[in-house]
């Protein structure tokens, strides 16, 4: 398990990376088929928060203002791995 704050303020995050506080649950498993290869698998979920976005064009009338969140701003990993040991 981890927690880290928001790495940018409101007014400074964009739609391309919307991260918000972030809580992130791991768990993994690996297994040794002999003394040369292991087998692992792992899985996390990452939290990534409400992430509020409020992004004025100050200076840029044609550029127009961005505001809104991401209500649901989950992200799965899944990691498959070898090791073979020579």
């Amino acid at each position: 398990m981890a927690y880290d704050e928001s790495p940018v303020s409101t007014a400074d995050r964009t739609p391309d990376m919307p991260l918000d506080r972030q809580g992130r649950y791991a768990t993994g498993i690996q297994y040794d088929l002999s003394e040369d290869l292991t087998i692992g698998a792992a899985y996390t979920s990452l939290d990534a928060g409400d992430a509020k976005i409020n992004e004025s064009a100050a200076g840029d009338p044609l550029r127009g203002e961005l505001t809104g969140d991401y209500s649901l701003n989950y992200i799965q990993f899944f990691n498959v791995n070898v090791v073979y040991r020579f």
